[in-house]
């Protein structure tokens, strides 16, 4: 085992030290040579083909590439190419080719150049020459020059260490020169020059040139001392010649298409040419020329047009703006605060000084965003305006009135049916009030602003200052402060005159007010109520300061005369004034009482009556049966003076009825009842002693605790605390307390005397002085702590004179008037002027009255009549008027020589204001007389017979003269020469006065009034010519053409010219035949008149309204208050027209003057202004509208089988269709029969019979 381990071991290393031995590399060779051994000078060495191996020691060798050789390019002294291994070399014997130069075979193709060229070797070769004669093309080549010079003639081409020239030549540049001119050569100042068309060239020293473009100029906008213009290129120029022409100025060569313009048009230059002149006398036409009017105004007749600084000018002719009009309003004029007003609808027309007018669109208005005290917009044009009236109402619906002026407007309306509320204090001093006309049925809201300091004189009865009538209607929340009424007629007061219906008053307060009438009937809130069945409240009202209300019978404080059947309830009253009539009967807090059921509670009362007889706090008494309850009531002063005995007690006057007195006070030692022989200083029972369950208190005892624990005042609703006092809820004070101040003093003379008559003497009786304290309270101040400074007074001098009225430290002035007369006017237009031989002269309607030095007028009676009358003489005889040292005026009577025959039951007169006689001479065996007004007197002086037909020829003529027929001048025929040219007519509306100073009223306003029975005319107009549509208090007042009050009258082919109530058909039988009748509010109206319309034109006018142009009919149905007829007011045949400007639907067939209106309309042609719209009480105008609360629901309106485009088919609410069986009963003899429902007559009249024999009086 040992030895074979060692042998083993033995083996082993003599193996490995035999594997072990090393082999070394001993040298390089080249086994092969390079593939290329010749080269040429500059060539790179080539290895290809070389084959190295390094050799080894045991004899072997192998193939190597990592090697090395020395040369890389190779060198014309190069024989050798070195090989290295590491430390082994070998070597290579190659032949190298050295480089001997270089020659250029081919020239460049260009060989001559200009100055400034770059050398271009194109086309050129050039080759490098070796020592064996071969050669190689070579490009790497250097050049010596790129761009060429003048002095160039060489250019240089090198090679390394070689070198070779060429010959070149280089022209050098000589200059440049314009060779043709640009097309332009002439030019404008201002244009730019054009080269187009110019070449320039480039010249050269060998006489050759080129075209360039490259060139700059000098000029580009020319100016007018521009005549060359430079071409620069480097260094060389060149000029061209110009002309540059100046411009001269602009002309107008064409003018506009339009010269006439209207101001606010825009100049339109349209059709104008306007050129460029030239010095050359040239021309062009320019268009971007400005111009100094855009849009033209009226002094714009010259338009001047400028280019740069050159103008000329135009002649325009511009026609002014001379107005603009609303040409139709705008579609909406009713609004809520807080809208836009629209313009939508709306047209508006300017007017120019050439008379033409044209829409206008760009107007401006003043107002966007509505307010309730916008009642106008103001459309503006040019500085010219016009205004629209719009309303605005509040959110809750209330028509808001902030002016007088608008209260005054409001209360002209006929109906108040809104919501009205007051915006601001209404302040009448100074201010002309007019005559409320409306009826409030809505509602009239104070908002608890005042309306102070009127005065008014009711021009007629049954008015107030607000309304005419409140039927059914509210009044709340208004401060009425010094108000002063005075009236001569009936029905006075400050609220309404008639108050009807279920209507309530609440929250009023009147301070220093007074109503003084000579006619019945005063209060302060209402004077009459006249409807059986309403409920009247009336709650918290104050009554204070000096108030007065004096009647010639009936007075009132608080409400006037209470009709059997109506309920008044009265709540929270606290009344302070005086109350009079001196015809009696009169009430403090309600007036006469005819049977009404009365309730009073919560009431205080200081009060002054007297009067004849029937005085009392709470009514007058009555005969007929009343209900009369009195709770609550405190009587803090009063005093009764009657002139008789009749008064049986304080608390309700006289009369049967006993009222039932609960929980009523009077204070002990304030009252005093004085009678003609009977006196009282207690209430506790009448004045003979019959209790009546009132108490006496003492006035210590009246204070806040009596007042809510005895008298159980209402102190959440009804009163409220004022320091030491009480007053009604949201009154004014009546404390003045000691730490308050009087700030001022105002003085009102409503009751005092301001104008005088020279010689009165000085009086200040019924002055009232209020004083105003820094608390705010106002509260009279009694005479004897102020004083009166009349010393600059002087009754025998015409002036105005300052009277002073001082309160400690203050003072305030009023003025009075002292007049004297200056002149008389005599008003003998209605005195008989023609009498009969035998008459006496009368001088009666006779008004005599002295002009005052302030223009005014006042009626005297002690001016003296002379004459020179005789009447037992024919002929003219004067009338003189002497009054003092003024002029005396005349005027003319006739006396005629006998009265004209009857002959067969007829006598027949001329009138002729042509006529040159003298009245009542006989012309072909008639009279004849120059007026009417004389032929009248003339018959009335002759009294023939009732029977005796008095047929009257009216020559043509226009008669303007007031005329009356009475109703003892009986069967008359007027007989006109033609119905155009035979006029009678007259000029006065309602409130025009009468000679006697009362105004005519609405009848009295008639232009001819009808008394007389048998009454006849045809070919006759009549007139009333007042102006409706003036701008003075009389606008918009009735103007009566003719009224008939008398039965069998007849009227063929006649014509009847008014606007409001121009035919008053007020009573008895009448029969219109072809007539024309024209106006457009009520023009035909009456009370009951029986009167047939037949084949007449019914012609409606436009009163300037887009929605109302007015009412044809307003009957009453009733004369005397129980005698409707059957057939009432009956249109057949008829054509019913309008003025062209009056809209569609804007007119009403009628309106009921009273429930009982009876009218028929039957085969008539109705013109599309006529409303077809049914009665629903809204805006707008309907076929028949509401009037005085008096609803065309109630009333009678028919219509059967009209025709046209107002004409109807089928019933609407307001009115019925009759049926043919009905339509056929409407014939004169029904209408004209003895009895016409409660209508009776002594016989049948037969008109048509009457209008036959009319016709057969016409030659």
């Amino acid at each position: 085992m040992r030895k074979t381990l060692l042998l083993f071991c033995t083996l082993f290393f003599c193996l490995f030290f035999v594997g072990c031995k090393e082999t070394t590399e001993t040298d390089i060779t080249i086994s092969a040579n390079p593939t290329k051994m010749v080269y040429y000078e500059g060539e790179t060495f080539d290895q290809t083909g070389m084959v190295v191996k390094v050799n080894l020691s045991d004899g072997t060798s192998r193939e190597i590439t990592d090697f090395t050789v020395d040369k890389e390019v190779l060198g014309a002294n190069d024989t050798t190419v070195t090989v290295s291994y590491g430390d082994f070399n070998a070597t290579i014997t190659i032949t190298v080719h050295a480089q001997s130069g270089i020659t250029v075979t081919s020239n460049p193709t260009k060989l001559s150049y200009n100055v400034g060229d770059t050398f271009d070797p194109t086309g050129m070769v050039v080759k490098l020459n070796f020592d064996d004669d071969t050669s190689k093309v070579i490009t790497n080549y250097t050049l010596n020059k790129t761009i060429l010079a003048a002095s160039d003639d060489k250019v240089t081409i090198s090679y390394g260490r070689f070198s070779t020239t060429i010959d070149i030549t280089v022209i050098s540049q000589t200059g440049i020169e314009v060779t043709t001119n640009p097309t332009k050569l002439t030019y404008k100042v201002g244009e730019s020059f054009d080269p187009t068309g110019m070449v320039v060239k480039l010249k050269y020293s060998d006489d050759s040139s080129e075209v360039i473009t490259d060139y700059t100029v000098d000029k580009t906008v020319l100016t007018a001392d521009d005549d060359k213009v430079t071409i620069t290129y480097g260094n060389f120029s060149a000029t061209v010649d110009i002309t540059v022409i100046v411009e001269t100025g602009i002309s107008v060569t064409v003018n506009p298409t339009k010269l006439v313009y209207y101001e606010d048009d825009s100049f339109d230059p349209a059709g104008m040419e306007v050129k460029l002149n030239y010095s050359d006398d040239s021309s062009v036409v320019i268009t971007d020329y400005t111009i100094d009017k855009t849009v033209l105004t009226a002094d714009d007749d010259i338009v001047t047009i400028s280019y740069g600084s050159f103008t000329t000018t135009i002649n325009l002719t511009i026609h002014a703006a001379t107005a603009i009009t609303i040409e139709s309003q705008p579609t909406k004029l009713e609004y809520i605060e807080n809208e836009h007003f629209d313009t939508a609808g709306m047209v508006v027309k300017a007017t120019y000084d050439d008379n033409t007018s044209r829409v206008i669109t760009n107007y401006q208005i003043d107002v966007d965003v509505l307010t309730p005290i916008d009642r106008e917009i103001t459309v503006s044009y040019l500085g010219l305006t016009k205004k629209i009236s719009i309303n605005v109402k509040t959110v809750d619906g209330f028509d808001v009135i902030f002016t007088v002026e608008e209260l005054l407007e409001l209360i002209q309306k006929d109906a108040l049916d809104g919501k009205y509320r007051l915006g601001a204090d209404i302040n009448g001093e100074n201010v002309t009030w007019v005559k409320p006309k409306a009826t409030l049925t809505g509602t009239f809201d104070g908002d608890n602003h005042t309306i102070k300091n009127v005065t008014f004189a009711l021009p007629e009865s049954r008015r107030g200052i607000l309304f005419n009538v409140v039927n059914g209607g509210t009044v709340m929340n208004i401060r009425f402060n010094n108000i002063s009424v005075t009236s001569s007629s009936q029905a006075a007061a400050i609220i309404t005159g008639i108050s009807n219906g279920n209507t309530t008053y609440e929250n009023l307060e009147f301070v220093n007010c007074s109503v003084i009438s000579t006619g019945n009937y005063v209060g302060l809130i209402f004077a009459q109520n006249e409807n059986t069945a309403g409920t009247i409240n009336v709650t918290n009202i104050t009554v204070k300061n000096n108030c007065i209300l004096s009647a010639a019978k009936y007075g009132a404080g608080v409400v006037g005369d209470i009709k059997g059947g109506s309920v008044l309830n009265m709540k929270n009253i606290d009344f302070a004034g005086t109350v009079e009539a001196s015809g009696g009967q009169v009430g403090v807090l309600s007036g006469r009482d005819r049977g009404s059921t009365q309730n009073y509670e919560n009431i205080r009362l200081s009060a002054t009556i007297s009067g004849a007889n029937k005085l009392g706090m709470f009514g007058d008494g009555t005969t007929n049966s009343s209900t009369i309850t009195i709770k609550n009531v405190i009587v803090l002063s009063l005093l009764i003076t009657a002139t008789s005995d009749t008064t049986v007690d304080a608390w309700k006057g006289a009369g049967s009825s006993v009222p039932t007195l609960i929980n009523c006070y009077f204070v002990q030692g304030n009252v005093q009842v004085n009678l003609a022989t009977k006196q009282s200083d207690t209430i506790a029972s009448d004045i003979n002693g019959t209790a009546n369950g009132s108490v006496a208190v003492l006035e210590t005892t009246v204070n806040f605790s009596f007042y809510q624990n005895e008298l159980l005042f209402d102190f959440e609703n009804g009163w409220e605390i004022d320091g030491d006092d009480i007053k009604i809820i949201g009154s004014s004070s009546n404390q003045v307390n000691e730490e308050d101040a009087l700030e001022s003093i105002q003085v009102i003379t409503n009751q005092s005397k301001t104008y005088y008559v020279a010689g009165d003497e000085f009086s200040a009786d019924g002055l009232v002085v209020k004083g105003i304290y820094t608390s705010g309270v106002e509260a009279n101040i009694s005479s004897e702590n102020f004083t009166v400074d009349f010393s600059d007074f002087n009754k025998d001098v015409a002036g105005e004179y300052t009277i002073i009225v001082k309160v400690g430290d203050l003072q305030t002035t009023y003025t009075v008037l002292v007049v004297e007369a200056v002149d008389i006017s005599v008003y003998d237009e209605f005195v008989v002027k023609t009498y009969l031989k035998g008459q006496s002269l009368s001088t009666s309607g006779l008004y005599v009255w002295v002009v005052m030095s302030d223009g005014s007028e006042r009626q005297i009676d002690d001016y003296q009549i002379t004459d020179n009358f005789n009447s037992t003489v024919a002929g003219v005889y004067q009338v003189t008027i002497s009054y003092k040292d003024f002029a005396d005026y005349s005027y003319n009577v006739t006396v005629v020589e006998t009265k004209a025959t009857v002959v067969d039951n007829k006598v027949e007169i001329v009138v002729d204001q042509d006529h040159t006689g003298l009245n009542g001479d006989m012309v072909d065996g008639k009279p004849v007389f120059k007026s009417m007004t004389a032929m009248i007197e003339y018959l009335l002086a002759c009294k023939y017979d009732n029977a005796v037909r008095k047929i009257v020829y009216v020559k043509n003529g226009n008669y303007v003269e007031k005329l009356t027929f009475p109703s003892n001048l009986k069967n008359i025929s007027l007989i006109g020469e033609s119905k155009n040219g035979t006029i009678l007519s007259y000029y006065v509306c309602s409130d025009h006065l009468q000679p006697n100073g009362s105004p005519w009223g609405t009848q009295g306003s008639s232009s001819v009034t009808i008394k007389s029975e048998g009454f006849e005319a045809i070919n006759i107009t009549f007139k009333n010519t007042f102006d409706y549509f003036n701008e003075t208090k009389y606008a918009n007042k009735q103007g009566v053409a003719v009224c008939v009050e008398a039965d069998k009258v007849v009227f063929d082919n006649c014509a009847f010219y008014g606007v409001q109530d121009t035919l008053y058909a007020k009573w008895g039988r009448q029969y219109y035949v072809n007539c024309y009748i024209e106006g457009s509010v009520d023009f035909i109206f009456g009370n009951n008149a029986p009167a047939l319309f037949e084949n007449c034109q019914i012609h409606s006018i436009y009163r300037n309204s887009a929605s109302n142009n007015g009412y044809i009919t307003a009957a009453k149905g009733k004369h005397n208050g129980n005698d409707k007829g059957d057939y009432g007011y009956v249109f057949k045949n008829c054509n019913f027209t309008a003025d062209e400007a009056v809209p569609s639907g804007t007119v009403a067939l009628g309106r009921p003057w009273e429930a009982d209106a009876t009218v028929a309309f039957i085969s008539c042609q109705m013109g599309a202004h006529i409303s077809k719209v049914g009665f629903t009480d809204a805006d707008g105008m309907e076929r028949y509208e509401i009037m005085s609360g008096n609803s065309p629901l109630n009333a009678d309106f028919k219509e059967y089988a009209n025709i046209g485009d107002g004409a109807l088919t089928e019933a609407v609410a307001g009115m019925t269709m009759l049926t043919p069986e009905q339509a056929a009963a409407y014939t004169a003899a029904n209408i004209f029969a003895s009895e016409n429902g409660q209508i009776t007559w002594s016989e049948n009249w037969d008109g048509p019979a009457a209008l036959t024999a009319l016709r057969s009086l016409v030659d």
